[in-house]
């Protein structure tokens, strides 16, 4: 998306009743845990030592054109600012294998969602 604000703007002219949003989360201790291990955030926007590398990766992510990495916080403000509605959010937690990290995600998130949400799902009505 080049021009996120314009993209948001016409979901809110253009939506009968409500505006549903999804981004991630790039707070979660899971990335942040990553990067305090010295290893890249998210392979796909690694930076490639050479460019038959990249070119391999970028197939396998081919339209994938992020720009922005936003953390819980910043969507929401992001959200409200421009909207200027009620903004409802839920979270969606990082699928682990081990039942132990799901429970404390699920535990945590109500009360730390900029740590423990993965993904943040706000709800605006227009």
């Amino acid at each position: 998306i080049e021009n996120i604000h314009f993209v948001y703007q016409e979901m809110m002219r253009v939506a009968r009743s409500e505006v549903i949003v999804a981004l991630p989360n790039m707070n979660h201790w899971v990335y942040r845990l990553r990067h305090l291990l010295g290893q890249e955030i998210m392979l796909k926007y690694k930076l490639y030592n050479n460019e038959q590398e990249w070119q391999e990766k970028w197939k396998q992510h081919a339209g994938d054109r992020h720009r922005w990495f936003p953390t819980h916080k910043a969507s929401l403000e992001f959200l409200k600012a421009n909207s200027g509605r009620e903004v409802k959010v839920s979270y969606h937690i990082y699928p682990y294998r081990m039942k132990p990290l799901r429970w404390i995600d699920f535990l945590m998130v109500r009360s730390f969602p900029e740590v423990f949400a993965y993904t943040s799902y706000f709800r605006i009505k227009v």
